[in-house]
C-alpha cells in the first residue's frame, strides 16, 4: 500500500509521514530534483537547430517516406544499441558503487526495482553531418542509400524542456549528449540528491514498505525515462546525432526484477497514434513524424551515398511528384568500396 492510499484511509504512521516529507523536500516542486538536477541536464542542450538535419536512410526506406509524407518514430528498445536509454543509469549506478560505498544502501532500491512503460519513447534520428562515411555504412545501406536533409527553421518542434515533471502526449527534439564531462555532471548532480536522501532517511528506522528510498529510487528512474534517449556512449560522437523523442500517453508500472511486487499502476491518458510494423522475427511499435503536416515541405536536400546507384534525373523526377518544389540533390564525397 502506497502513502496515498494509507493517507485516506488514515493509517499513516509517523515514519509514513517523515518518508513523505523527505520524498516532497527533493522531488516535489521547487526541491532539490527542480534545483540541481533539472538544471544539470537543460545546460547540457543545444539552444539552436542545425541547419540541416539529415537522415540516413535506403532509397526504399526514402521512397517510403516521400509517399506517405512522414517517417518512422521507432521504440528507443527496438534500435540497434541494445545499451539505449540505459547508458546514463547504467553510468549512475556504476559511479555510486565505484566511488561511494556510503550509499551502497541505496542501490538494491535502484537497481531492481524497474519503471516500465507500455509504449515509447520513441525515437526519430539524425546527423548533423550529410556525408559521413561511419553514418553511410550504419544507417545508409552501406553507401548504397541516400542522406535525406531536412531545414532546421522548417522543423516546428520545441527543443526538449523539463518544466513539466512528466512530458507524456509530447513530442520534443533534442541533440543527443555525449560529452564526458557534461554527462559527468550531471551524474554528480544526481548523486547529490542520493546523498542528501540518505542523510535525511538515516534519522529514522524505516521498514521496507515505507523507506523513502523506495519512493525516491522509483521517481529517479521515472524522470530518467524521459532523459535516457538524450545521452549516449560517447564512442558514437562522431556521428552529431540529434533526436526528435516521442513520449506517448503510456501505462506505467513499477516493480522489482521478479516482478512479484508491483508498487503502483498509473494510466497516462490513451494514445491510438502508435502503429505495427514487422520484420522477419519480430513485431515492432511505432509513431509517425509529423503527425499532422508533410515532411515533404522540410525537406530541401538529398545525397546520394557514395555506392548508390540511383541516377539524379530519376530521383528529380520522382521528387517533383511529391509535392516538393525545389531540392539540392548531391553525390557523396566519401569514397567506399563496393560490396
Amino acid at each position: 500500500m502506497g502513502i496515498e492510499e494509507k493517507e485516506i484511509l488514515g493509517e499513516m504512521t509517523p515514519e509514513d509521514y517523515r518518508s513523505n516529507e523527505i520524498f516532497l523536500e527533493h522531488f516535489g516542486p521547487g526541491g532539490t530534483w527542480d534545483l540541481s538536477v533539472k538544471k544539470a541536464v537543460e545546460n547540457c542542450i543545444s539552444s539552436k537547430i542545425p541547419e540541416h538535419l539529415w537522415h540516413y536512410c535506403s532509397v526504399k526506406s526514402l521512397e517510403a517516406i516521400l509517399k506517405s509524407k512522414n517517417m518512422f518514430m521507432s521504440n528507443i528498445h527496438s534500435m540497434n544499441d541494445y545499451k539505449e536509454g540505459e547508458w546514463i543509469t547504467d553510468k549512475l549506478i556504476s559511479k555510486i558503487n565505484s566511488h561511494y560505498p556510503e550509499l551502497s544502501g541505496f542501490i538494491p532500491y535502484l537497481s531492481n526495482y524497474n519503471v516500465d512503460f507500455l509504449q515509447g519513447p520513441y525515437v526519430a534520428s539524425f546527423s548533423s553531418d550529410g556525408d559521413l562515411l561511419s553514418q553511410w555504412r550504419g544507417y545508409g545501406n552501406d553507401g548504397k542509400g541516400v542522406s535525406v536533409g531536412i531545414r532546421g527553421d522548417k522543423i516546428s518542434i520545441p527543443l526538449i524542456s523539463f518544466d513539466n515533471e512528466a512530458l507524456f502526449g509530447r513530442t520534443f527534439i533534442t541533440n543527443v549528449i555525449y560529452d564526458e564531462v557534461k554527462q559527468e555532471n550531471v551524474i554528480e548532480t544526481l548523486i547529490n540528491l542520493v546523498k542528501l536522501v540518505v542523510s535525511a532517511a538515516s534519522e529514522t528506522k524505516f521498514n521496507s514498505n515505507n523507506h523513502p528510498y523506495l519512493y525516491a529510487a522509483t521517481r529517479i528512474k521515472f524522470r530518467l525515462y524521459f532523459m535516457a534517449p538524450m545521452f549516449k556512449n560517447p564512442s558514437f560522437k562522431e556521428e552529431g546525432e540529434w533526436r526528435i523523442i516521442g513520449y506517448p500517453a503510456s501505462t506505467m508500472s513499477v516493480s522489482d526484477n521478479n516482478n512479484i511486487c508491483s508498487i503502483n499502476m498509473n494510466k497516462f491518458g490513451d494514445n491510438s497514434d502508435f502503429k505495427f510494423r514487422s520484420s522477419d522475427n519480430d513485431i515492432i511499435d511505432y509513431i509517425t513524424f509529423p503527425s499532422v503536416s508533410s515532411i515533404n515541405s522540410m525537406i530541401d536536400a538529398i545525397n546520394l551515398g557514395p555506392a548508390c546507384i540511383l541516377k539524379k534525373k530519376t530521383l528529380g523526377l520522382f521528387v517533383s511528384e511529391q509535392e516538393i518544389k525545389s531540392i539540392t540533390i548531391e553525390k557523396s564525397k566519401s569514397t567506399l568500396r563496393p560490396t
